[in-house]
């Protein structure tokens, strides 16, 4: 895992610019995987929409975003920085989803 503690807290506006620092830092421009600002921030204010961050030192190295709708929960993006990767981060994100889920 990390030698420093991952710790994850809600999201929301003001964190997009350390969002879509992540998403550049990790999707590939060429596949066009990654969402605009404008998709993020016209999808945070809807009901049932949740952002998660992972921060390690105030850095914020990754986040999952998800929706909630009746009983049905869908991850719609997840993300881990370059330098953040293979550390476990991603999975510690999935998991706190699936329990947001459950």
């Amino acid at each position: 895992m990390t030698d420093s503690p991952i710790i994850l807290s809600e999201g929301g506006y003001a964190d997009l610019k350390a969002v879509m620092a992540v998403m550049d830092d990790s999707f590939d421009p060429r596949f066009g995987e990654a969402w605009t600002h404008a998709q993020c921030a016209g999808l945070l204010p809807m009901p049932g929409v949740w952002l998660r961050l992972a921060r390690e030192n105030d850095a914020v190295l990754g986040f999952a975003l998800a929706r909630f709708v009746a009983d049905e929960a869908e991850l719609l993006l997840l993300a881990v920085r370059a330098g953040g990767q293979r550390r476990g981060i991603g999975r510690i994100l999935i998991e706190d989803f699936e329990e947001e889920a459950a």
